[in-house]
């Protein structure tokens, strides 16, 4: 199994940014997708030729989650 395609890398970037946009007021959901939302930034820092528009900016958006209660 090789590494993903361009399409597919960008498509799983679409993915997270709707499902961190879908779980801003559950905080723990939200987490767990932030956290998928890094792995796939990392993941972006290691193959420079996947578009830099697919990274997702895990830490803007954390200001907006509402708090843990």
């Amino acid at each position: 199994m090789g590494y993903p395609d361009t399409e597919t890398f960008v498509h799983h970037g679409d993915v997270l940014k709707r499902k961190l946009a879908a779980y801003m007021k559950q905080p723990v959901k939200w987490a767990k997708y932030a956290w998928v939302a890094r792995y796939h930034n990392t993941f972006l820092d290691l193959r420079p030729d996947f578009p830099e528009d697919s990274r997702i900016a895990v830490g803007q958006l954390a200001g907006r989650v509402r708090p843990y209660p």
